[in-house]
């Protein structure tokens, strides 16, 4: 993998998140395209395995950011608000996905939907270009 190879034999991780955020973007926008236009299994295969790369790539640069910038006393308690923060957002979608499939009932679903995950998409994108815009000052900061 040598994209993520900075000097040495040291990994590049700010490079890996933006990385990471923008597989799952494309893999939301596959959620979108296939709401949309159909062909719904290859659409559906196509999105998850883009997120799943997404988180794949996220995870472990996130996992090795806290057991290399936290405290010594701290790494336990951050790695655990880690996982709050991932079980808040996993209750959050739940919630979500029901609140959207109580609209999609009164309005025309595949529309519904498909103005749902581009605008998901599009806050995605947003991040990645903020993540972006700030990457060269992290790579200071992580040097």
């Amino acid at each position: 993998m040598g994209i993520f190879r900075m000097q040495g034999n040291c990994y590049f991780r700010p490079a890996k998140l933006l990385m990471g955020i923008v597989f799952s973007g494309i893999g939301i926008l596959f959620f979108a395209l296939t709401s949309k236009f159909g062909h719904f299994f290859i659409g559906i295969i196509i999105g998850y395995l883009f997120l799943s790369a997404g988180e794949l790539v996220l995870t472990p640069a996130i996992y090795a950011a806290i057991s290399n910038h936290a405290p010594e006393n701290l790494k336990s308690t951050m790695i655990g608000a880690w996982f709050l923060f991932i079980g808040m957002g996993s209750y959050l979608s739940s919630v979500l996905s029901r609140i959207s499939s109580t609209l999609a009932q009164k309005f025309y679903a595949s529309s519904f939907y498909f103005s749902q995950f581009i605008m998901i998409c599009f806050v995605t994108f947003c991040i990645a270009v903020v993540f972006a815009f700030f990457l060269p000052k992290l790579k200071r900061i992580v040097a």
